[in-house]
């Protein structure tokens, strides 16, 4: 099947005078939805319509082919549709006639290779003629818009009312990100527009669509925190062959035992489905494995592959343990999935720690618990010890050890930042939860909470 992947950029942005190849985060902004269309799977032709020679070069640098569009077709009202026609009229004259087109806008750089793979894998599977990317507004009642005069219409025929226990009034609603259309090319040839008769929808979490300087500067600071995300990820794939033995040395060989008796503190039992989230190479989930005979549900989910494989190793023998690749900040499950969800030395290592806890909260069931078990900061002489010893010794025994002294040095860095033991349990009860409860080890440089979920 012939996919063709479409990216129109234009020369003369007003509000953002160069945008296309302006750089974000030390990178022309069109470059990311070219690399992004070269490691889709389906994507099999990419071309960038411009007028501009300076975003021709640039394209072209980054593996793009390019077509130049008349002038005419570079104006302030000028369209999509009639662009993307434009190039598909010269690809025909070569001899090429794509199945699918996909209109791919420069100015969305978070748009990655997964959502164009399955935005389009979506279309292929579906009897639809088109299909967008869009965010889930939720489930709304009858909706009414202002128009610019100031004026009210409704969104639905008022004059036929539905009942508030009718079926149906609580409809999806979803809006348009920009991120990505898709359409079959018999339909667009027929419609000569980039959505056809017949629409589907791939829903993607909100993405930022560059239009004004503001823009700009908040999708940088994303891209930043992306970057600093698959650091953090390549480093503890570097690491995971070596991350126990290290640990047990690093803790003195305490790390376990000191687990093991926070699992004692939740009360758990048999049959419960338990979450272990950032499981590395499987602590959380063995011991809970062991202490209950195999008898609770464990998923053990990580974004570290590596990490992943050496946990599958070590619990290969436990049928009640179930693996699973996930970002903690968008789990892959459904909502009341678990009785308890545990995070052990992990929480520090996300960007955004409060939507880790929102999206444990989902997951967990009313009256389940919720487990966070990393390094806490003890007060007085013993916290003057523990820093010398974590931000001094740790690395130069990661580095003679492991022969990684940077995530050596990484691992008491990233708990500079990171909240006390008394301040997450002011953070959890802030997000919901209740009888929150501390409980330290190592006179405070190890802390659990166990956070009750109430929905």
């Amino acid at each position: 099947m012939k996919i063709l992947g479409i990216i129109p950029a234009r020369g003369g942005s007003k509000r953002t005078p160069g945008k296309n190849i302006k750089l974000l985060a030390e990178k022309p902004l069109i470059a990311y939805t070219i690399e992004a269309a070269h490691r889709s799977m389906l994507i099999n032709r990419l071309v960038v319509s411009t007028e501009d020679l300076k975003i021709a070069e640039v394209a072209e640098k980054h593996g793009a082919e390019v077509i130049i569009r008349p002038a005419e077709l570079a104006q302030d009202e000028t369209k999509t549709a009639p662009v993307l026609l434009h190039v598909i009229d010269e690809l025909e004259k070569q001899g090429y006639y794509p199945d699918i087109v996909v209109l791919l806008q420069a100015t969305c750089p978070m748009r990655g290779e997964k959502i164009i793979d399955g935005a389009v894998s979506k279309l292929i599977n579906s009897d639809k003629d088109s299909i967008f990317t869009g965010v889930k507004i939720g489930k709304t009642m009858p909706k009414w818009k202002r128009n610019y005069e100031g004026n009210l219409s409704a969104l639905y025929d008022y004059h036929f009312r539905p009942r508030t226990q009718d079926p149906g009034l609580m409809e999806d609603m979803y809006a348009e990100n920009g991120a990505l259309y898709a359409i079959k090319a018999d339909a667009f040839r027929k419609y000569r527009d980039f959505l056809g008769n017949s629409v589907e929808v791939y829903e993607t979490p909100p993405m930022v669509d560059i239009d004004t300087p503001e823009d700009f500067k908040r999708a940088e600071k994303i891209v930043m925190q992306e970057k600093k995300t698959s650091e953090i990820i390549n480093m503890f794939d570097n690491i995971a062959e070596k991350y126990d033995f290290l640990n047990d040395i690093i803790s003195f060989g305490r790390h376990k035992a000191i687990k093991h008796q926070a699992i004692k503190n939740v009360p758990l039992q048999k049959d419960m489905k338990v979450l272990d989230l950032c499981t590395g190479t499987g602590d959380i989930a063995f011991l809970v494995s062991e202490l209950y005979d195999n008898q609770i549900n464990i998923t053990a989910a990580d974004f570290s592959e590596n990490m992943l494989k050496i946990a599958e190793k070590r619990l290969k023998d436990r049928p009640n343990v179930n693996f699973t690749f996930a970002n903690a900040l968008e789990l892959p499950f459904k909502d009341d999935s678990f009785d308890a969800a545990f995070i052990s030395f992990g929480l520090r290592n996300l960007k955004d720690l409060q939507k880790a806890i929102e999206e444990m909260k989902r997951v967990v069931k009313d009256g389940g618990y919720v487990v966070n078990i990393d390094t806490g900061k003890p007060k007085g002489l013993l916290g003057l010890i523990f820093r010398f010893y974590f931000f001094n010794i740790v690395p130069l025994i990661g580095k003679i050890l492991s022969g990684n002294f940077r995530a050596y040095r990484y691992l008491p860095k990233s708990t500079q930042d990171f909240p006390s033991q008394y301040e997450l349990v002011k953070i959890f009860e802030e997000s919901g939860f209740k009888d929150v409860k501390n409980c330290d080890f190592a006179f405070g440089a190890i802390a659990q909470q166990v956070a009750v979920n109430f929905k």
